[in-house]
C-alpha cells in the first residue's frame, strides 16, 4: 500500500490466516502514524 507522505506498508496473504486486529492497529497507527480515529475510518 502506498500513499503520498506515508510509508508504504506490505502485507503477505496466506490463506486460512487471519491477521489479529492489534496488528493491524499497530501497522496502522504506529508505523504509519495514523491516529485511531483515522485508522478506524479506513477499515
Amino acid at each position: 500500500m502506498r500513499a503520498p507522505g506515508r510509508p508504504q506498508i506490505v502485507f503477505a496473504h496466506h490463506d486460512g490466516v487471519t491477521i489479529a486486529p492489534g496488528v493491524v492497529a499497530n501497522v496502522l497507527c504506529k508505523q504509519v502514524g495514523l491516529d485511531t480515529e483515522t485508522a478506524l475510518a479506513l477499515l
